[in-house]
């Protein structure tokens, strides 16, 4: 409410309200109270209506009977009831033109205890877009405002168990003068389940008005009003209009959120104080939620290469996806594809026996065919071969089923999770085949959505052709060739999206993954989990105890024999480059260093840190050449001071990102001496040389390869012994504190200082 009633005071309370006083010294009766009604008028938009222009009505009880009084409004002393004390009352005050309730405070409830006063204010304001508007009953320049309703094309499908959907939309249009838009209810229709369209919000032009739904009301409503006032006002010309929801249920069903009635809009003209206008019903789009559906594929760790005759040997390994909703599959079709066998064979129990559907956690799915075939009424499926073999029968394919139309399995495929199936058979020590392969056949009206009660259908896939070798299999992730001694693995994956390199691979025991930096800051970096490929070896995981560390998988089989595999974790440091420019300079010269650093996961704000180190050890130079700055968008740009006291040599850049993280060094920054032709690289040379040596008076020293001869100068004459190279020779001042160096050549004598 907005602060424009002031002053208003009664008994034992503080009301705000328009600078009215109201004292009551009322004598109560000893089984009732009094309740003190006030009327305020909030005129902060304008608006010419007094307190007496509203009818208060008052439902209280009196002498054990239930009273109903009205009375004009007062702003002056309050009207005061006498009601029975301790029992329920409300009080409520009629509309008006352009006036809404701001504020109904102390109005219902129980009233006070015997010889209490209570007070009910109840404050009506007038609604105005702006301070002043134009009250009158003549709409001419402009004309009244109009408020048109379109709905614009959203999508007509989404998935149950998904949040803020867009689940309508519509176009309002404002002509001549904004549009105080009050209040909008939506009428909700369709199959789906009014509880499952639930945070329902009202979004205008982008920015959500009113307060969010906690769902679509039972009888099919969202209505949208403001606590007080307007919910928002709508400018002249297009306004997008949107709501959004959850679907927390309901696959299959059906729903539209529409405008039933065009008095559903309470909308006003904001020109012309708050004068009601009306608009157009709409119909929304109407949106199915889907139904569930499975996704059937080839899981990555089904067996490939080799297998050799034994029990519980995994054929195949798939993996099942339930969307939308749960499904419960009522059986399932297969069949095993041999190559090799001749016509003569004639006897399918001789090549395999106790086939087998078993899910990750080693539950029986169906039962087992323990002499195949089982003689199921099989619907046959939707992608088997025709070339069945049977007990007697010739042929190249065994097709079967687990469960059957009227004898379901009833094996329930949660939503959204990954479900492993294992099809897995005994290989005879009679086998004659070749090669086997595996397959799911596909099944129509095979699957029931556990929400929608609906039928559907599982496609089919095909796991890969497995070589029949003598002894004990293996090779490129063979099946369970041996349940009592098969220890190895059929899945190792890592938390984060990290990945295992080498690719995982059940013969493979040792592994490497990286993590970025700040991986470690997650609960589950590095966590690995893993999958034995027999159901009756086991596995323990030793988690890495901290980072850079080493995670371990001991698998112990049926027989007890073991096998470990190893998974090395490192961290890479946050810095990913680190340049220089200029990466070289020359001794004797201050310069400006542009460091330039990118990185990897760091928040704004991280400190970076660049400094001038040796190259040999990484030791800081004394006194130490640092700089800082802060990282934005993952770059951070340091300006270093590279002071002229610096002696040519080789030096590196290190560069830290928070001091706990890992550093990074630049490439080499070199500081070189200086060429002798010119003054400024001949005075870095003799200041080097004169830091270097400590020359005394009468001292000299020839600058090596440069060719320079290096002298003191006595009486600031040039020795005579001090012949110069290429008619060019150097002297220095014995003032060291304002040191003049001279370069002669040939009659031409030029100071140099420094």
């Amino acid at each position: 409410m907005k602060n424009k009633l002031a002053g208003l005071a009664v008994v034992a309370t503080l009301v705000i309200g328009i600078g009215f006083f109201a004292i009551s010294n009322i004598a109560h009766a000893a089984s009732t109270s009094t309740l003190n009604v006030i009327v305020g008028i909030d005129s902060g938009f304008g608006g010419t209506a007094s307190p007496s222009d509203f009818t208060v009505t008052a439902s209280t009880t009196l002498n054990g009977a239930a009273n109903v009084s009205s009375f004009p409004g007062s702003n002056g002393s309050p009207t005061a009831i006498t009601v029975d004390a301790n029992t329920p009352y409300s009080v409520t005050a009629s509309s008006l033109s352009n006036y809404t309730v701001e504020s109904s405070d102390g109005c219902s409830g129980t009233s006070q205890p015997a010889g209490g006063t209570g007070t009910c204010v109840i404050v009506e304001q007038f609604i105005s877009t702006t301070t002043s508007c134009v009250a009158t009953t003549t709409y001419q320049n402009p004309s009244l405002a109009q408020l048109t309703i379109a709905s614009s094309a959203i999508s007509t499908q989404l998935s149950p168990s998904t949040t803020n959907n867009l689940v309508g939309a519509w176009n309002f249009t404002a002509y001549n003068s904004p549009v105080l838009l009050n209040s909008i209810k939506f009428t909700v229709i369709g199959s789906a389940s009014m509880s499952d369209l639930q945070n329902v919000k009202l979004m205008v032009n982008g920015t959500q008005v009113g307060a969010t739904l906690a769902s679509v009301a039972q009888n099919g409503t969202a209505t949208f009003t403001a606590s007080s006032g307007t919910l928002t006002t709508l400018p002249t010309g297009a306004n997008n209009i949107q709501v959004f929801a959850d679907a927390a249920g309901s696959p299959s069903k059906n729903f539209r959120f529409e405008i039933a009635n065009a008095a559903d809009v309470s909308a006003a003209d904001g020109h012309y104080c708050n004068a009601p206008i009306t608009t157009n019903a709409n119909d929304g789009t109407l949106i199915t939620i889907e139904q569930g559906q499975l996704t059937i594929t080839q899981d990555s760790g089904t067996p490939n290469g080799n297998i050799a005759s034994g029990t519980s040997v995994t054929l195949a390994k798939f993996d099942l996806r339930a969307a939308n909703e749960a499904l419960n599959l009522k059986f399932l079709d297969f069949y095993l594809a041999f190559t090799g066998l001749s016509t003569t064979t004639t006897n399918l129990n001789h090549q395999i026996q106790n086939v087998s559907l078993v899910d990750g956690n080693g539950h029986q799915v169906g039962s087992v065919i323990a002499v195949p075939p089982s003689g199921n009424a099989c619907s046959g499926g939707t992608n088997a071969p025709n070339a069945v073999m049977t007990t007697n029968t010739a042929g190249n394919v065994y097709a079967d089923c687990f469960g059957t139309a009227s004898s379901p399995i009833s094996y329930t495929i949660p939503m959204n999770a990954t479900t492993v199936f294992y099809l897995k058979a005994d290989i005879e020590p009679t086998a004659n085949f070749s090669t086997i392969t595996a397959a799911l056949s596909g099944d129509t009206n095979d699957l029931v959505g556990a929400s929608s009660g609906l039928s559907g259908s599982s496609s089919g896939v095909t796991g890969d052709a497995l070589l029949l070798t003598a002894g004990n299999g293996g090779g490129g992730g063979g099946g369970d060739t041996a349940s009592s001694t098969d220890n190895s693995l059929s899945s190792l994956t890592v938390s984060d999206g990290a990945t295992l390199s080498p690719a995982f691979n059940p013969t493979t025991l040792t592994y490497n993954v990286t993590l970025t930096w700040y991986a470690p800051i997650s609960t589950t970096a590095g966590l690995i989990s893993a999958t034995v490929n027999n159901p009756n070896a086991t596995e323990v995981i030793t988690q890495a105890p901290s980072l850079p560390g080493t995670a371990t998988v001991v698998v112990t089989a049926q027989s007890g024999a073991t096998r470990t595999y190893t998974v090395n974790f490192t961290v890479a440091p946050p810095v990913t480059s680190v340049s220089a420019a200029p990466a070289t300079n020359v001794a004797g010269t201050a310069t400006n260093v542009t460091v330039t650093i990118g990185t990897v996961g760091l928040t704004d704000g991280t400190v970076a840190t660049a400094e001038l180190v040796n190259a040999a050890d990484g030791s800081s130079l004394t006194p130490s050449v640092t700089t800082t700055g802060t990282v934005s968008s993952n770059a951070a740009s340091l300006v270093l001071n590279v002071p002229a006291s610096i002696v040519a040599g080789n030096y590196k850049i290190k560069v830290t990102v928070a001091p706990s993280l890992t550093p990074n060094t630049s490439q080499t920054y070199t500081v070189t001496a200086g060429s002798g032709g010119g003054e400024s690289a001949l005075t870095k040379l003799i200041d080097e040389a004169v830091s270097a040596t400590k020359l005394a008076i009468g001292g000299n020293y020839t600058l090596g390869a440069k060719g320079w001869n290096y002298g003191i100068l006595q009486n600031n004459a040039l020795p005579n012994h001090y012949v110069p190279v290429a008619g060019r020779s150097v002297g220095y001042s014995s003032k060291v504190s304002s040191s003049t160096f001279r370069r002669t050549g040939g009659a031409t004598t030029r100071p140099i200082t420094f």
